[in-house]
């Protein structure tokens, strides 16, 4: 099984809310780059992401570019527990072969943490990790590659 993770695109400073930041210019270009590099080597079969607005970007602009639909889920968010990302990723992997997550910090480096066996991971804005396993369990992932963006 194949996990790409990636971060959201640089955010606008403020909102409404935490939840309504949209991308800015930057991370929109971030997002293409980053996207285009890493689809020429990977196809997801399965593509998820955070209901916050710059997750729901992000993930549209892979959208367009893989041809596939988004599934949104609460579990993505930044301060979704862990724990309970895991088991639904378990579900998802059962199914899935190359799944593609688009989330936030803290949670997207917490997961690739407790996958690697290590510390949490520090993702920057539109970054990309990509992990191979067998099962999801601690420390059963290795690294297989990571991308982003060059300003």
């Amino acid at each position: 099984m194949k996990l790409i993770v990636m971060r959201h695109g640089e955010a606008e400073q403020w909102a409404n809310s935490d939840a309504e930041r949209q991308l800015t210019l930057r991370g929109q270009k971030d997002n293409t780059q980053v996207l285009t590099a890493l689809l020429a080597r990977h196809s997801p079969s399965l593509l998820c992401a955070s209901p916050f607005v710059r997750a729901q970007q992000t993930a549209q602009r892979c959208s367009e570019m893989c041809k596939l639909p988004i599934i949104t889920s609460s579990l993505l968010v930044p301060d979704a527990p862990v724990h309970s990302t895991l088991d639904w990723l378990r579900d998802v992997l059962a199914e899935q072969q190359v799944v593609m997550l688009v989330a936030h910090m803290p949670l997207v480096g917490e997961l690739l943490g407790w996958l690697l066996g290590a510390e949490s991971e520090l993702l920057g804005t539109s970054e990309v990790r990509v992990v191979n396993m067998d099962v999801v369990e601690y420390g059963c992932a290795m690294a297989e590659g990571r991308w982003i963006a060059v300003r």
